[in-house]
Formats: C-alpha cells, structure tokens, sequence
C-alpha cells in the first residue's frame, strides 16, 4: 500500500504513514471533484471547496445561536439532580 519495506518501521510508523496516504488521497479527490464542479457549476450556485468533497476532512463547528444563562443552567441541573435522586 506504501510502496516501501515495512520491516525496519514499528506499527506505529506504518499507522501514520497509512493514515496521512489517506488524507492524502482524499485531498486530492476533493480537489479534483471542486475543480470539476466550479468549472461547470451553475451562476448562482456558491462555490465549492475541497472539503465540501472530503467526508473525513475537518469540518468547522457551527456557532451555538442561544446561550444558556447560568440561572437556565442551574434550574435544569437541579431538576435533574432531583429527579434522580429521589
């Protein structure tokens, strides 16, 4: 898979040689499908990205719209804590 002699590297060698041959391969499939679609994508449509394509890419984390309040937080763990206590 590699293309190299494996006897000289221990198994945690070979995991992170596999895992970033992985991401590797990936990143340039999701290069490859992001050209394709930007170069026929329709107006209007946003553009893509590659990580739009890498299903094991690193996705931002949306913001929380509402907080909770520390009074909201403190009722709903004493709620909790009664239920299961009793």
């Amino acid at each position: 898979m590699l293309g190299l002699d494996p006897r000289h590297l221990t198994l945690r060698e070979l995991l992170w040689m596999s895992d970033a041959k992985f991401d590797h391969d990936w990143s340039q499939t999701g290069l490859l499908a992001t050209l394709l679609f930007n170069a026929n994508k329709p107006k209007g449509v946003r553009r893509a990205k590659p990580e739009d394509y890498n299903p094991w890419g690193k996705r931002r984390k949306k913001k929380r719209k509402a907080k909770q309040s520390p009074d909201d937080s403190r009722a709903a763990f004493l709620a909790f804590k009664k239920e299961f206590n009793s």
